[in-house]
């Protein structure tokens, strides 16, 4: 006795190939061996999962700047808590330099996007 037909619309005729390391190999076999799943199974679970992907170095440089800026605000504001007439006005030129870097940062995201 023969096996049924296969649908038209269920026939696996599409091929999709792929390089990992051996390591990575391993592990996704192991993976698929512990867990009873077929690789087609597996990439439809992780379709449905973020995967982490890698920062762009630009994001480094901006991250840098972010901790300057909230360093920055910091020295700011015991500035003007402080009462001091010299540290008000190192704090006025501390935010002039914070508008620069805003204008810049808003200049580096709508490029990114």
């Amino acid at each position: 006795m023969a096996r049924p037909k296969i649908k038209e619309l269920e026939k696996k005729v599409m091929r999709k190939t792929f390089r990992c390391t051996l390591e990575d190999f391993a592990e996704i076999n192991s993976y698929c061996e512990d867990r009873k799943l077929t690789l087609l199974q597996l990439v439809k679970l992780g379709m449905n999962k973020k995967i982490k992907e890698k920062p762009f170095p630009e994001f480094k440089a901006v991250k840098i700047e972010l901790y300057r800026i909230g360093n920055n605000l910091n020295q700011i504001s015991k500035a003007l808590n402080s009462g001091n007439r010299a540290a008000k006005l190192m704090a006025v030129n501390r935010i002039k330099e914070l508008k620069e870097l805003k204008s810049l940062i808003e200049n580096v995201n709508s490029k990114l996007k």
